[in-house]
């Protein structure tokens, strides 16, 4: 091997980076700041002086602090976010939706001005099945019951809410069943009902879990019309296709008249009593479910309430 003479710079080490016992103190502590190993510093004691010394250590454990900082700061970020979630859910109210009927029922769900639509309003659930969906505890909205309906077209004869599976904010066509809720109403309470208002196309029930309510009749209790009423309905009244009648519609809903409908003239309980009408419609309706809520005011006989973190919606018997 050829030495380099006095004077003269060897070539060879200039072309390659400096071994580590070769790192001046200076290089070593330049480097830390980009990341340089543990082992610089130790391999190159001989180099650095105390002072030195602490201003590398120093240097190290700014770094390290540094990053044991953001590990923090994202481990708290996921902390705060799991616990949320876990708030959430918590303070989630639980609704069991079952299928009772023969066939698949296609679920409607809408919630009410402001508030979400659960399930994004809507999904098939099969004879005999059930399926429970979780919402915010101050949500209010409407389950319902979709009948005859076809895959492709996604148009059903009763309940429809256009060409879609998912009803994503869109009501159901009367006549149809309604099962109604508002979470944490007036007084923090719970608010409940069966609403044959918009006419009747299924058997619904919805009953509170492990609620606590006042012992009342209309508190805590199963509100329901597990009737099938299609065939009893009075025939001005009836929806029929070719499968025989299908659901069976509401007085408003059929004649759209202000006294049939509470509205204008009629729209206060002294105005509007259906026992003052042409023909007491909902009577039909009161005598075979009467905790349903037939019109739209016999609230005072058709209203539950309770507060429960639990409620089974059931369609069919």
């Amino acid at each position: 091997m050829e030495w380099a003479q006095p004077g003269q710079r060897d070539l060879s080490l200039a072309r390659r980076p400096p071994r580590d016992s070769e790192k001046p103190a200076s290089w070593c502590m330049g480097y830390m700041i980009e990341n340089c190993s543990m082992s610089c510093a130790f391999n190159n004691r001989s180099h650095i002086n105390s002072s030195k010394l602490l201003v590398f250590t120093a240097l190290h454990l700014h770094i390290l602090f540094k990053s044991y900082l953001r590990i923090m700061k994202i481990s708290s970020s996921l902390f705060i976010t799991v616990i949320g979630a876990i708030a959430t859910i918590t303070n989630a109210v639980e609704f069991e939706i079952v299928n009772k009927e023969i066939g698949a029922v296609w679920v409607g769900i809408q919630g009410n001005a402001g508030k979400p639509h659960l399930e994004n309003g809507g999904f098939v659930l099969e004879a005999g099945a059930r399926r429970t969906i979780h919402a915010p505890e101050d949500w209010a909205g409407r389950f319902w019951g979709r009948t005859w309906c076809d895959y492709n077209s996604k148009h059903c004869i009763t309940g429809d809410c256009g060409n879609k599976l998912e009803c994503r904010g869109a009501g159901g066509v009367p006549p149809v069943t309604l099962a109604e809720i508002t979470l944490k109403g007036w007084g923090g309470i719970d608010y409940y009902d069966i609403s044959l208002v918009d006419g009747f196309n299924l058997a619904m029930s919805m009953t509170p879990v492990n609620g606590q309510g006042d012992g009342s009749r209309y508190s805590c209790k199963r509100t329901a019309c597990l009737r099938h009423l299609n065939d009893d309905c009075p025939g001005e009244l009836r929806k029929t296709t070719e499968h025989g009648t299908v659901a069976c519609h509401s007085a408003c809903n059929k004649f759209n008249t202000d006294q049939y409908c509470c509205r204008n003239a009629h729209n206060r309980p002294e105005t509007c009593r259906s026992s003052s009408w042409p023909k007491d419609y909902p009577k039909f309706f009161k005598d075979r479910c009467p905790d349903a809520y037939s019109y739209a005011y016999d609230d005072h006989k058709s209203t539950f309430t309770c507060k429960a973190s639990k409620y089974i919606v059931q369609i069919g018997i």
